[in-house]
């Protein structure tokens, strides 16, 4: 059952929004957020979003690469066509009605491919933990499950995290955590959802979300 009412006393950190609006795909992907919302509800279209709020979008099947005009690699997963255009439906609700995001795995790539940005379609390594580097210094190890990488350049964007030499020995800087800061929308290509709430990652996605989409 999809509850509506969190935990009102938790003692970690206050309530900062009135709703956390999920996408709800069954992923979780909202469980690492609830204790800084007072409520729990589904997204639905015909519900205009309203201040407080704060929207999810879950991981899942790749988008199609259609969103950001490139054929289809072989190693590119059949796409979810309605869901890809009920969640852009919601993106672009979002914005008008000023409304921060968060989007996880499928979820921030799927804000790049929106804000006009491309992927890389198939990438290696990143199909298994591994470490990344914040801006301000810190190192996490996260639980990660996307063999596709966001490529946010020509949007303007803060990368927040990355990791080196991943997909390749060469490769320097792959996003892992970007922010849009003219639409409110941070990007989490890591699964903060599959790691227990006490874990630094996690605590950090909470403090990124109390610092930038407040």
């Amino acid at each position: 059952k999809f509850k509506s009412h969190l935990n009102k006393g938790s003692l970690r950190m206050k309530s900062l929004f009135k709703n956390l609006v999920l996408l709800n795909v069954g992923m979780g992907s909202d469980r690492p957020f609830l204790e800084l919302c007072e409520n729990r509800i589904r997204y639905k279209s015909e519900r205009t979003l309203k201040k407080g709020d704060l929207l999810v979008f879950e991981g899942g099947v790749d988008i199609s690469p259609r969103l950001y005009g490139e054929r289809p690699h072989p190693q590119t997963q059949h796409s979810n066509d309605n869901r890809d255009k009920k969640e852009a439906q919601a993106f672009h609700d979002a914005i008008e009605n000023n409304i921060p995001m968060i989007g996880i795995c499928r979820g921030a790539q799927l804000f790049t491919a929106l804000l006009g940005g491309k992927l890389i379609q198939h990438v290696n390594g990143h199909l298994q933990d591994h470490k990344i580097i914040t801006n301000d210094g810190k190192l996490f190890n996260v639980t990660s499950c996307h063999h596709q990488l966001m490529v946010p350049t020509g949007i303007k964007h803060d990368l927040l995290g990355w990791s080196n030499g991943v997909s390749s020995p060469n490769a320097v800087k792959e996003p892992e955590i970007v922010f849009y800061p003219e639409v409110k929308a941070l990007a989490i290509q890591a699964h903060p959802e599959w790691m227990p709430n006490e874990d630094p990652f996690v605590g950090h996605c909470r403090q990124l979300v109390s610092n930038l989409l407040t």
